[in-house]
């Protein structure tokens, strides 16, 4: 942070009046005015101004410093959508890795929002390490957490590795998100929007897009188009998944698995999966022939006291594998008004489930039944023409 500027030229860092990022000096200010917190130092107000190069200097994280809740980030950054290019960051001495260390619980509803990452660089090689483009981590137990972000970004990590946040964890939420990148790990949890979510807190991610390379070499891994390995409550809501996953290991089109020590319940609703699997040959499998383990990929690791519920949901994609790899045995899966169609396997809830949340609108998604709460257009369910479209093409 030798680079950094001596004083913001512009404000005087409170919600009424936020300290100003004009220049690439001025952002590595906040990392080391973050990296300088106490207990007792007030959380600041950061408001980006301008498009900012940052390709000459190699980054540290913001939020490492000492909070009122601990390590992580409890200031408030807006990027106003303003985009940031060539972030670039090499280093296994970190536990969490990322545009910022943690987002953690400030005084604020919204930590991190409005942040665009553009051909950014963000690897470690430590196993330990949480790695994430905006975020290493993000446990702030209330409020917005990250929101509003998108990174066309290349994450490289050996720890849990995440195209938005390595591990969410603490009531964490990401919100409204997009990830373009190219994710690829030796860890054992990887995900398009996060690595994974740990603790029984219940974390959310909504709204969220991935159209992205994932590549996950550890034949234990967990990858999902969403999120890897889930160990807390999880409601994972109205996201849309697209790329390539390639996998020595478990693999589900949103979730990979969830094990946990405590009872808890997963929700997945009103997401899309347009994804092609290939499995790597090797001493994994792709947990991810059976119905369920298109939106929640099956372990021999999961535990008998968790329950994930999957609701208006679809899968279309392709698989070069027809390997079982645990199924769904250990938990509960339930799935309601869900259809997949992969290599030309259909199937679907059946005429009798609730398909009002679903439309046919022609132009849109090929013609196939599409989720309306994931489109801006005004589109009402039509639970009849769905069902007349599963007639007609022989589901």
């Amino acid at each position: 942070m030798d680079h950094a500027a001596t004083s913001f030229a512009h404000g005087s860092g409170t919600a009424d009046d936020p300290y100003q990022i004009w220049t690439p000096e001025e952002l590595a200010l906040v990392s080391k005015k973050e990296k300088e917190r106490t207990t007792s130092t007030p959380y600041y107000y950061y408001i980006q101004k301008a498009d900012l190069q940052m390709g000459k200097y190699e980054w540290y994280p913001i939020g490492t410093g000492r909070g009122i809740f601990g390590d992580g980030f409890g200031s408030n950054y807006d990027g106003k959508g303003y985009t940031i290019y060539g972030m670039h960051i090499e280093d296994s001495s970190l536990s969490q890795i990322g545009m910022f260390y943690d987002v953690v619980r400030g005084n604020t509803m919204q930590n991190v929002n409005n942040v665009n990452l553009r051909q950014g660089i963000f690897v470690s090689t430590n196993s330990s390490c949480n790695v994430g483009s905006i975020s290493g981590g993000c446990g702030n137990g209330w409020g917005e957490g990250i929101s509003n972000c998108t990174s066309d970004c290349y994450v490289s990590g050996a720890g849990t590795t995440g195209g938005i946040v390595g591990e969410l964890g603490y009531g964490g939420t990401v919100k409204n998100c997009t990830f373009t990148g190219q994710i690829i790990s030796t860890g054992e949890s990887v995900g398009g929007i996060c690595g994974s979510h740990i603790l029984q807190m219940s974390s959310s991610i909504s709204g969220c897009k991935v159209d992205a390379y994932i590549e996950a070499k550890n034949p234990k891994s967990f990858v999902g188009g969403i999120a890897g390995n889930c160990t807390g409550s999880t409601n994972i809501s109205n996201c849309i998944v697209q790329g390539n996953i390639w996998s020595q290991g478990y693999v589900g089109g949103i979730l990979s698995t969830q094990y946990s020590g405590y009872s808890l319940t997963n929700t997945i609703s009103d997401c899309q999966v347009f994804v092609n699997i290939h499995h790597i040959p090797g001493t994994g499998s792709a947990g991810y022939q059976t119905t369920a383990s298109k939106f929640v990929g099956g372990s021999p690791y999961t535990s008998s006291n968790t329950e994930t519920n999957v609701k208006n949901c679809s899968f279309w994609g392709t698989s070069n594998t027809s390997l079982l790899n645990g199924g769904m045995s250990g938990y509960t899966v339930n799935l309601t008004s869900c259809y997949t169609d992969c290599n030309g396997e259909k199937w679907y809830s059946g005429q009798s489930a609730d398909w009002s949340g679903f439309a046919v609108v022609p132009g849109i998604n090929g013609g196939r039944p599409i989720q309306t709460a994931l489109y801006d257009v005004a589109l009402g369910g039509d639970a009849e023409a769905v069902k007349q479209w599963f007639v007609d093409n022989n589901f």
